[in-house]
């Protein structure tokens, strides 16, 4: 008896589509686009890489979306994509910082310019990103402090506005500070809770530091600051 095998190969087929776009015509060319594509939250922005072409005088457009952009298509504002030209650069000017105007999610796209042609090519984690990067914007600082006394020793630190998606550190010293480096904050609360309680040694003279911290733990140290003496009368500011 001959028995026969047949073996099944599962054959994963990568196709990339490559088109070129001018005023006055529309041809198919040779792959141009950039690799390497890579975006990143960094205090407060997100910031662009890729590996450029050795053309040193191509354009690249650097396109932003709230969904995956794997065609030309996805590049019409009126898309479902929606993307939008976050920027326009030359290779002499990465990394690129992109600051969206919303908090959320966000994918991105780097088209070649050359010689007033731009060439759309879709690659898959080279020029294109199917991973969104998570954003929030830089926090804002607070724009008033108010410090009121309730007891002998004890103060109640109050600010504005108040965000409630923010995080909110209290810092105190007993000497000014231009920087915060070296300090730690003695309170921390969430935006909706909207002020602090402190006990103060009697006599001595402080300085308070409220600086604000957005969703993702960045951190905005430039801070408006109070100061006062815990033995004077605290009515407010």
């Amino acid at each position: 008896m001959h028995i026969s095998r047949f073996h099944k190969s599962c054959i994963l087929l990568s196709v990339t589509f490559t088109a070129a776009f001018s005023l006055n015509a529309q041809e198919t060319t040779d792959d141009v686009f950039i690799t390497l594509l890579k975006a990143d939250y960094i205090q407060g922005a997100v910031v662009i890489r890729f590996e450029t072409l050795q053309d040193e005088d191509a354009v690249y457009r650097i396109y932003r979306s709230t969904s995956p952009i794997t065609g030309k298509s996805d590049l019409d504002e009126n898309s479902p994509a929606g993307a939008n030209l976050a920027g326009e650069i030359k290779r002499d000017e990465l990394p690129f910082s992109d600051h969206p105007e919303k908090d959320g999610k966000y994918y991105y796209m780097v088209s070649v310019v050359k010689e007033g042609i731009e060439y759309f090519t879709f690659v898959p984690y080279q020029n294109t990103t199917l991973t969104p990067v998570d954003y929030a914007p830089f926090p804002e600082p607070v724009q008033r402090i108010t410090v009121q006394k309730l007891q002998e020793t004890t103060v109640s630190i109050r600010y504005s506005p108040v965000r409630n998606n923010y995080l909110y550190r209290l810092y105190l010293s007993e000497k000014e500070k231009s920087d915060l480096s070296g300090l730690s904050p003695c309170r921390e609360i969430r935006g909706e809770d909207a002020g602090f309680k402190v006990n103060l040694q009697k006599g001595r003279r402080y300085f308070f530091y409220v600086t604000t911290r957005n969703r993702l733990g960045v951190e905005n140290r430039v801070c408006l600051l109070y100061t006062s003496d815990a033995a004077d009368e605290l009515d407010g500011v």
